[in-house]
């Protein structure tokens, strides 16, 4: 003689199919979660090391594309700010500081003049900001701290010695020291 079996499931073997089901999710659940915060935290850290290497990419070459670059560096603040940066270059710069001035000339053939052109890194209340000046505004008062800012959440200054540009900096979201040695032929 031979039982017929019901075809539907029996309340057990619901229970075991469900906690089963859920196991499996929470452990998925688990591993997609911590790997998609190692993601973050990978995508997080590439974004700021892209945007320093970007900033020393961008110092680099106003300086070494530029044939006729000046150097000057100088300390400022906004209750000592820098008057003129014609006057900045009558004098010997300083050796360490946290303003980058170059002084870039260029000739302009379609005019055939000499042109002057002022490119200022600052590092100035936890930011660097880029500064671009022609030679039509260098001997009034110009306001440096409204330039373009380029990173945050970092400090650094800059050091002379030589024809050596030393560039420090220290990022305020990773805690991390960078330094940055670029030569130059001062003309």
């Amino acid at each position: 003689m031979y039982i017929n079996k019901n075809k539907g499931l029996s309340f057990i073997e619901i229970i075991v199919a469900v906690t089963i089901l859920l196991a499996v999710s929470f452990a998925s659940l688990i591993t997609f979660y911590s790997m998609n915060k190692s993601f973050l935290v990978m995508n997080s850290t590439y974004k700021r090391e892209k945007e320093l290497i970007i900033f020393r990419d961008l110092l680099t070459s106003h300086i070494k594309w530029n044939e006729s670059v000046e150097i000057r560096v100088t300390n400022i603040s906004k209750s000592n700010p820098i008057n003129s940066l014609g006057d900045l270059f009558l004098k010997a710069g300083e050796k360490e500081g946290n303003l980058l001035v170059l002084k870039i000339k260029n000739y302009n053939i379609n005019e055939k003049k000499k042109e002057k052109y002022y490119r200022c890194f600052l590092f100035y209340e936890d930011k660097a900001s880029l500064s671009y000046f022609d030679d039509s505004n260098i001997h009034s008062l110009i306001n440096i701290f409204s330039g373009t800012v380029i990173l945050e959440n970092c400090s650094g200054k800059f050091i002379v010695e030589n024809n050596i540009l030393r560039v420090y900096l220290k990022d305020e979201q990773k805690g991390k020291e960078y330094e940055e040695i670029l030569y130059y032929e001062q003309k």
